[in-house]
């Protein structure tokens, strides 16, 4: 009896990378959007609801390890994959109808020259959908070759980038960044305690005068010159928060530098 040559199985041509912390409200959600994907890996940090049970009755490998930082952790979730292609998902974004069908398109034809796909990703806050103006119009990158991604890693606001060129997807990446305002109010003070920690680690300083005026800015390019307006009074509440949470991150980064020159100091050192 001849033995046949055994066959190594393909690998995926598409997996989903999904970061998770306590996310049993909105995983199912992006699960959901993303059920006709070849493999689905979540990356769970410590969730205590039933995030981890949900995801895994929907069909995907859940993995929990410690929290690493946003960019490493972005990158382990990555190296999780074993899929030529992988899509990076947070578990507060689901993808379109529209967006799977350019996905399925780009793996299935496998003659694309470009490495990686960008995304327009849209916004629900306030009542109103956010997708054209400002940081509404927000495109990112999330189709990736596994092969050839390099992930960007910092303290917040990680990002991924290619070797290679990328392309543009049509439909958009549907995001809930927040239940409601108190989770807003929430998540601003906690990212502007990192974005402070990111600024200031590359090399950044900032003063008083400096976080009135960045706050300023920001509300001024985001209502005015980016078309905030266009949206009524959410686009007025949405960009009054966001130059609430650029002052926030900013008097942070002043105090950081106050903090740093005060150990620096040899009158304090002498204190008892």
């Amino acid at each position: 009896m001849t033995t046949q040559p055994s066959v190594e199985a393909s690998p995926p041509r598409l997996s989903v990378a999904i970061m998770t912390c306590n996310e049993e409200a909105n995983i199912s959600r992006a699960l959901s959007s993303v059920a006709w994907a070849d493999e689905v890996v979540v990356l769970d940090s410590g969730s205590e609801d039933r995030t981890c049970e949900i995801a895994r009755a929907a069909g995907a490998r859940v993995r929990q390890e410690p929290w690493r930082g946003f960019g490493a952790q972005r990158a382990r979730s990555l190296e999780l994959c074993s899929g030529i292609w992988v899509l990076a998902l947070d578990a507060d974004e689901a993808v379109s109808p529209k967006l799977a069908e350019s996905i399925r398109a780009v793996i299935q034809s496998g003659s694309t020259t470009e490495t990686g796909f960008e995304v327009v990703r849209h916004s629900f806050h306030l009542g109103t959908w956010f997708g054209g103006r400002g940081w509404h119009r927000d495109r990112v990158l999330r189709l990736v070759r596994r092969d050839r991604v390099v992930p960007v890693e910092r303290i917040v606001h990680e990002r991924l980038e290619v070797s290679g060129s990328a392309g543009r997807l049509e439909g958009t990446l549907l995001h809930w960044p927040y239940r409601d305002l108190a989770h807003h109010m929430e998540k601003m003070a906690a990212y502007s305690d990192l974005k402070a920690r990111q600024m200031h680690a590359s090399g950044r300083r900032a003063n008083q005068a400096t976080a009135v005026a960045r706050s300023a800015w920001r509300f001024v390019t985001g209502y005015l010159l980016q078309g905030g307006f266009l949206y009524g009074w959410s686009g007025l509440a949405a960009d009054l928060l966001g130059a609430h949470g650029t002052l926030l991150a900013y008097l942070k980064l002043a105090e950081l530098g106050d903090e740093g020159e005060r150990r620096e100091s040899p009158s304090s050192a002498a204190r008892p």
